[in-house]
């Protein structure tokens, strides 16, 4: 399912070519208790009339704790139209075996979720800023994340100085820091272990 997605992407971008594009890459180092565990890929592409937005992130981390050693492998693909979320999919891996899923896709004024197997739907004509998009955009004067692997939407506050948080579920927070408008580092609170994701020069 991982090669589908990532084809579809790739698909999607030899679409864009018939109109020149914008694609570029960024590469996270992942680090778990200052050690560092993998990194975290971005590539994002837009059509020259911004109107068509793609993006595909692509995380491997292994931890190894005392209680525990997991490899946790992450794809998720999005597409923007006009600034609204139209579809997305995620998928994690954790030591190679399925472990959650979720796809959103935009339905006319609703949107259509599958996390696991199981279908909802979300009352809402747009979704303007997803979490994925955290990755390539600073979320000014945003106050909700959607996310699409549990299909909720988790609020967002300004800290300051660059900073956002971003409390998960209610029960977690992810720190965000942007310097010109570039996400530069993170601190992510996984259900595994903290990681702390920094730009790769």
């Amino acid at each position: 399912m991982r090669t589908y997605w990532i084809f579809i992407f790739f698909a999607s971008a030899i679409f864009l070519t018939v109109q020149p594009i914008k694609a570029q890459e960024k590469v996270y180092d992942q680090y778990v208790r200052g050690n560092k565990a993998g990194e975290l890929k971005v590539t994002y592409m837009e059509g020259c009339s911004n109107s068509l937005f793609e993006i595909l992130v692509e995380s491997k981390v292994k931890v190894s704790l005392l209680v525990m050693n997991a490899t946790i492998e992450y794809t998720a693909t999005s597409t923007y139209r006009d600034g609204v979320l139209q579809e997305e999919y995620i998928e994690v891996f954790r030591n190679g075996d399925p472990h959650s899923k979720g796809h959103t896709v935009r339905d006319g004024d609703c949107y259509i979720v599958t996390i696991d197997g199981k279908n909802s739907e979300i009352d809402q004509s747009e979704i303007p800023f997803s979490s994925l998009l955290l990755y390539i955009k600073e979320p000014v004067n945003v106050d909700e994340i959607y996310s699409g692997l549990d299909g909720i939407f988790n609020p967002l506050k300004y800290k300051g100085d660059g900073v956002y948080m971003l409390n998960i579920k209610r029960s977690r927070n992810n720190y965000y820091h942007y310097e010109n408008g570039v996400l530069v580092k993170a601190k992510l609170d996984h259900w595994i272990a903290p990681v702390t994701l920094r730009l790769r020069d």
